[in-house]
């Protein structure tokens, strides 16, 4: 590019629209000072911090859910290796079933197939009880829990069918003595 053509360029170029004289824009300083003083980045510092959190502790608990639902497989699997690749048969075997509660007890093992996977062997049961709790908008739940021995617990909860509850208290009242005691006018 010859200079005579850069001249005519830049001639051209200063009576388009596009030139400007004021090049840089200006900054408005006292903005940029309030945008950035240490309590707006304190907050967006803590906010930060807190979902953070809240990320870490959904992983947790997602975390948590896996290994207990690993080890409820496991014990099922410890408990009925037969029935290991074919639990639909245990459905046919079982020595009480319940398709509405997702419960079934075959030699004194109780198994929840419901949302929560549980395996509990009844022999290991020191103690068992019904917990009641109301709730504003959910209605009652009612959770069924199964103490051992070294004061942890297993613990079923129903939300649904709990009419339907009566007749596995009883079985398990009768078969495995769990001394189940519940007033069953309090569910409905």
């Amino acid at each position: 590019m010859t200079p005579e053509m850069k001249d005519a360029f830049y001639k051209k170029y200063k009576e388009s629209p596009l030139y400007s004289e004021n090049t840089k824009t200006k900054i408005d300083e006292s903005r940029i000072l309030k945008l950035t003083t240490s309590e707006d980045q304190w907050g967006d510092s803590a906010f930060t911090f807190v979902m953070l959190a809240i990320v870490l502790g959904l992983i947790g608990f997602q975390i948590y859910q896996t290994r207990r639902l690993k080890a409820q497989y496991a014990r099922f699997d410890a408990y009925f290796p037969e029935y290991a690749n074919n639990m639909k048969q245990l459905l046919d075997d079982a020595e009480y079933v319940d398709p509405k509660l997702k419960i079934l007890v075959m030699e004194g093992i109780l198994v929840s197939y419901d949302i929560n996977f549980t395996v509990i062997d009844l022999s290991e049961v020191s103690k068992a009880y019904l917990v009641f709790e109301n709730r504003r908008k959910g209605g009652m739940r009612v959770h069924l829990r199964f103490e051992y021995a070294n004061k942890k617990y297993d613990s079923i909860l129903f939300r649904r069918q709990l009419l339907r509850l009566k007749d596995l208290v009883e079985y398990l009242n009768e078969e495995y003595n769990l001394g189940l005691k519940v007033d069953f006018r309090l569910l409905g």
